[in-house]
């Protein structure tokens, strides 16, 4: 069995959320999975198949995902469409993450035990709910075109 990767020196890759606006304390969400990322804390990924083990599991699905470049992000954005009130959708975010812990490979990015936002794009947003952002998770925020 091939070991799994342990990084204590964190990758950059690229992920989607979206952003519940929150009434001034706004939540980054998962894009596909329900969970929410903690303001001023790591996300830990777990395993629902294999309670107890470090998630990501080798034969699993589990861990937190990043994709390797910024395109492959951007077409994942793509794929919701319209964000923002406006359009009766979430504002979504577009940013780098900080991976690290248990990492593995994955076709076209990684899967990790650990993560963090580095750096976001807010997208069907203002300036409020940018700046909002920047304060609780304590990133760069800028506003998508």
């Amino acid at each position: 069995m091939t070991p799994v990767q342990t990084s204590i020196e964190p990758i950059l890759g690229w992920r989607v959320w979206h952003v519940d606006p929150r009434g001034g304390q706004p939540q980054l969400l998962s894009w596909c999975r329900q969970g929410e990322w903690p303001e001023g804390r790591r996300m830990e990924a777990y395993c629902r198949s294999l309670r107890g083990n470090d998630a990501p599991c080798r034969g699993h699905g589990c861990g937190i995902y990043a994709v390797r470049d910024r395109s492959a992000a951007e077409a994942l954005l793509s794929q919701l469409g319209r964000v923002g009130s406006a359009f009766g959708r979430l504002p979504a975010a577009l940013g780098r993450v900080s991976l690290w812990g248990r990492v593995i490979e994955n076709t076209g990015g990684w899967r990790a035990q650990f993560a963090y936002p580095y750096d976001l794009e807010l997208f069907g947003g203002d300036a409020s709910l940018a700046a909002d952002l920047r304060r609780g998770y304590a990133v760069d925020v800028e506003l998508g075109a």
